[in-house]
C-alpha cells in the first residue's frame, strides 16, 4: 500500500510538470468578438465625433440582430444597403472610416488574459487519498480495496469539472415639411440628411413618406420613434450604398462619422429598439475623463499614449493610439474607455447619454477556459484536503470505525465538487488564440517582404494595377501551398493576413523606387519596408522571425 501511495504522489508531482515547458515569443490574446454595433465616440468643447460600425450580411437584408436602423427595400432599383442615422444636431462633416480602424480598436483595448496556473491540486488530492488510507488503517485490506475507490472517485469528480465547460456556456420630390441639408456622396455611400419641422404636426409622416419614396422602408414600428426624434429636433442621415460600389464595399460597407454640436454626447437606440430584438454594442470613447453609460459595463479604461514613430515595444500599461485613422478621431483626448452592453429593446427605449467623470482607470481580466479549469481543481482540492483533515482528526477522537469513516469521507467528496461546479459557473472566460508576441511585429517587414516578393516573381511579377496587386496579395496568403505558416498568419487573429490598416494585415505604399510593403504593429503603426518588392530576387524564400 505505502509504495502504491508513494507511485501516485511521484505521478502527481509528473503532472505538474508539464508548466515548466518553455515557449516561445507566444501569448493568449481573446478571441476578437464583432458586436452587432461599434461605435467611436470623441467628446471636447461641445462637439462630437461619432463613428459608428454595423454588421450587414451579404444578401439584401440587415443582419439578424440590426444595425442602427437600417431599412431595406427589397423592391428598390437601387443597391439594397440602406442606412438611417439619427443625429441631435445637423452634422457638420459627414466621412468614411475604414474597418481596419475598428479591428486596431479591438487590439488595444484587449483584456488581461490569465492563462492556466499550475495544477497544484492534484498534491491536495493525493494528500487527502494518504488520510483515508491511514483513517481505514491497517486491519481491513477490504477496507484499503475501498479507500482506493474513493480516491479514484475524488480524481474523477475533479476532472468531471472541465466536462461541463460546453454546458452554458429612385426617389420623388421631397416632401413640404423635409428639409434636405446636405447631399454627397462619402465613400461607398450616397448619403443625405434631412430634417422635418418638430412644430409642424404632420413632420413625422412627412419625412416617412420622404424615406419611403426614397427606398428606405419604414416599418410601422418605427414610426413612432422617428416622431420622437422630430419632435425633440434631431435630424437624419440616410445613406445607400452606391450602386456602382465595388464587390468588395458591397459585401462588408465601410464604417461612417460624424461630427455634430451636442451638449452631451450621445448614442442614438431608440430607433434600432423597434426591430424587437437584443444587440450588442461596443462604444471606444475618447474624452476627457472615464466615461460611462446607463446599460454599459466598463471594460477598459486608460491613460492614452501618441507614439509620433513605432516602436519595437508598447506598454501595456497606456491605451497606444497610433492608428493613423484613428488619431485623429481621437485628438489627443488623454483617457479613453471601452464600454460594452447587450441592449434589450426595452433598454434601448432611451438613448446613451454618456457622462464624463474623473479617470479612473480600469482593465477587465478573465481567464481562459484552461484557466478557470485549473484554478477550480486547485481550490475545490484543497476544500476537499481541509473538510477531509477534518473528519480524519475527529474519526481518531472518536476511535470511528473505517467503514463509519469511509462513509464520512463521502461528505468533503460531495462538498467540494459542489462548491467546485458553484466557483467554475462564477468565473468570467473568454476563447483564447495562443500567437506570437506581435508587438515586436515591426522588424519583421523586411523578411515577409522579401518572401511576398519572391512568391510575386514566381508568379509573373509585380502588377502595375495597385487594386490588381492588392488582390494577388491575398490570395497568395490565403493559399497556404505559397508561403510558410509563419509568413502567411497574422498573429494577432491566426488567420491569413490581408490588406487592412490593422495590428498584423499589410497594405501598400508607392515611393519613387517602387511599390513597398507595409505591416502594421500592434498599436496599428506602420512599418515600411527599405527595399520595393520589385527588387527582391526571384526564389527569395521566407525565414522565420529571429
Amino acid at each position: 500500500m505505502i509504495r502504491t501511495l508513494a507511485a501516485l504522489l511521484l505521478t502527481c508531482l509528473a503532472t505538474v510538470a508539464h508548466a515548466d515547458g518553455k515557449v516561445f515569443h507566444q501569448h493568449n490574446a481573446a478571441d476578437v468578438v464583432i458586436p452587432d454595433q461599434a461605435a467611436i465616440i470623441h467628446f471636447a468643447d461641445g462637439i462630437e465625433t461619432l463613428v459608428i460600425d454595423t454588421r450587414f450580411q451579404s444578401d439584401a437584408q440587415p443582419t439578424e440582430q440590426t444595425a442602427v436602423a437600417p431599412e431595406v427595400d427589397p423592391d428598390a432599383t437601387a443597391t439594397p444597403y440602406a442606412w438611417v442615422v439619427p443625429l441631435p444636431a445637423v452634422p457638420t462633416e459627414v466621412f468614411p472610416v475604414s474597418h481596419g480602424t475598428f479591428n486596431t480598436l479591438r487590439s488595444i483595448f484587449q483584456p488581461r488574459v490569465r492563462t492556466a496556473p499550475p495544477s497544484i491540486g492534484w498534491f491536495a488530492v493525493a494528500l487527502t487519498g494518504v488520510l483515508v488510507v491511514l483513517g481505514v488503517g491497517q486491519r481491513s485490506s477490504a477496507a484499503r480495496v475501498l479507500a482506493l475507490i474513493g480516491l479514484v472517485v475524488t480524481v474523477i469528480a475533479a476532472l468531471l469539472l472541465p466536462a461541463l465547460e460546453g454546458a452554458r456556456a429612385a426617389g420623388g420630390l421631397p416632401a413640404a415639411a423635409v428639409t434636405i441639408h446636405d447631399q454627397q456622396t462619402i465613400g461607398a455611400y450616397d448619403t443625405v440628411i434631412i430634417s422635418a419641422a418638430a412644430t409642424d404636426p404632420d413632420a413625422p409622416s412627412d419625412l416617412v413618406a420622404w424615406l419611403d419614396d426614397h427606398g428606405f422602408t419604414v416599418d410601422p414600428g418605427a414610426r413612432a420613434a422617428i416622431a420622437a426624434y422630430v419632435a425633440d429636433g434631431w435630424c437624419f442621415v440616410a445613406s445607400r450604398l452606391r450602386t456602382d460600389a465595388s464587390p468588395r464595399e458591397a459585401q462588408a460597407p465601410h464604417p461612417l462619422g460624424f461630427r455634430f454640436p451636442v451638449a452631451q454626447p450621445v448614442y442614438p437606440l431608440r430607433l434600432t429598439a423597434t426591430h424587437g430584438r437584443s444587440v450588442a454594442v461596443d462604444l471606444y470613447v475618447f474624452a476627457e475623463g472615464s466615461a460611462a453609460a446607463p446599460g454599459f459595463e466598463v471594460r477598459r479604461s486608460g491613460a492614452t499614449e501618441y507614439p509620433d514613430e513605432p516602436r519595437q515595444w508598447w506598454s501595456r500599461s497606456t491605451i497606444v493610439v497610433g492608428h493613423e485613422e484613428l488619431r485623429p478621431l481621437a485628438a489627443a483626448a488623454p483617457v479613453a474607455t471601452q464600454l460594452s452592453g447587450t441592449l434589450t429593446p426595452e433598454a434601448m427605449a432611451q438613448d446613451a447619454t454618456l457622462a464624463i467623470g474623473p479617470f479612473m482607470p480600469f482593465r477587465n481580466e478573465v481567464r481562459t477556459p484552461e484557466a478557470a479549469r485549473v484554478l477550480t481543481f486547485n481550490v475545490g482540492s484543497v476544500v476537499l484536503l481541509v473538510l477531509t483533515l477534518v473528519i480524519y482528526v475527529l474519526a481518531r477522537q472518536i476511535e470511528l470505525k473505517p467503514p463509519h469513516f469511509l462513509a464520512a469521507c463521502l461528505l468533503p467528496i460531495a462538498i467540494s465538487t459542489l462548491f467546485g461546479l458553484a466557483m467554475h459557473s462564477a468565473i468570467p472566460t473568454i476563447k483564447t488564440t495562443t500567437v506570437s508576441r506581435a508587438w515586436t511585429l515591426g522588424r519583421n517587414v523586411d523578411r515577409l517582404n522579401e518572401a511576398l516578393a519572391g512568391e510575386l516573381a514566381r508568379r509573373g511579377g509585380v502588377p502595375d494595377d495597385a487594386a490588381a496587386l492588392a488582390g494577388l496579395i491575398e490570395t497568395i496568403f490565403a493559399d497556404d501551398r505559397a508561403l510558410d505558416e509563419w509568413t502567411r498568419t497574422n498573429p494577432f487573429t491566426g488567420r491569413p493576413r490581408i490588406i487592412e490598416a490593422s495590428p498584423g494585415n499589410l497594405g501598400l505604399v508607392t515611393q519613387a523606387d517602387g511599390v513597398h510593403l507595409v505591416l502594421h504593429d500592434g498599436a496599428g503603426m506602420t512599418w515600411v519596408s527599405e527595399a520595393p518588392l520589385s527588387d527582391i530576387e526571384d526564389g527569395a524564400q521566407s525565414r522565420p522571425p529571429a
